[in-house]
């Protein structure tokens, strides 16, 4: 027969394993949260209009008129260093 000694230690062992799992599982769940929520940004399509320089020639091909020095936008789609379309 084990001492009482022992069967403390065991007690106190065991009752350490039982929150030691608590805890894993609990750190198990916040992470399988977090990671839903990675997902859920990453398909998020954030568009950030970024200002872009243009040479002079490219500008009156596409008939923004730069004498005029009035701010102006255009939406230019590229592909293969052509100009597929275009729109203000």
């Amino acid at each position: 027969m084990a001492s009482k000694l022992k069967k403390r230690r065991m007690r106190r062992l065991k009752a350490d394993v039982a929150w030691w799992r608590e805890e894993a599982e609990d750190c198990r769940s916040r992470l399988l949260e977090l990671a839903g929520e990675i997902d859920r940004i990453k398909k998020l399509v954030i568009r950030v209009p970024m200002p872009v320089m243009v040479p002079a020639q490219s500008a009156a091909f596409i008939g923004i008129d730069l004498a005029g020095g009035a701010d102006q936008t255009a939406v230019i789609e590229i592909e293969n260093e052509e100009i597929l379309k275009w729109s203000r």
